[in-house]
């Protein structure tokens, strides 16, 4: 996305500076630097291999849209403050990307980019089961809301 990697936008949680962050391919949606280069390497082979570019629902979220997705969402929502798309590092794919032969390369292939389904979006995980919901590992682990299960 024409970003530079290396950059870790001020702030805190949902109250970055999108001037900071990296808008997607979509035009719309946006991630901290690190975490758009490495998407992006994963969408260019996501494309190469389907013809087609992922399709991303959610990125980066402010606390105020945090609060709002909170009320509307109950215990499927993040605690505000505490989700990684107020990091940049998170995001929610289209339904079309969560069955079928697409999410399984993604599955398959996600962590090769450092993306992953984390342990408690999972069936059976600690948390509701979300297929959509994707972390950029290495962000989350240095400098996100880390849950290991």
């Amino acid at each position: 996305p024409g970003c530079d990697p290396s950059v870790r936008p001020d702030g805190a949680n949902g109250q970055l500076k999108t001037e900071d962050l990296c808008t997607l391919w979509d035009g719309s949606q946006q991630l901290r630097g690190d975490a758009a280069s490495s998407f992006a390497e994963l969408n260019l082979a996501f494309k190469a291999r389907f013809g087609r570019d992922l399709c991303v629902l959610d990125a980066y979220r402010t606390i105020e849209s945090q609060r709002r997705l909170k009320a509307t969402r109950g215990g499927m929502a993040a605690t505000p403050g505490r989700s990684n798309h107020g990091w940049g590092l998170a995001v929610d794919f289209c339904g079309p990307e969560t069955t079928g032969s697409g999410f399984t390369w993604i599955k398959e292939n996600g962590a090769i980019y450092g993306w992953e389904n984390p342990a408690w979006a999972l069936s059976g995980g600690s948390g509701p089961h979300e297929p959509w919901h994707w972390e950029y590992t290495r962000g989350v682990m240095a400098d996100g809301e880390y849950y290991s299960s």
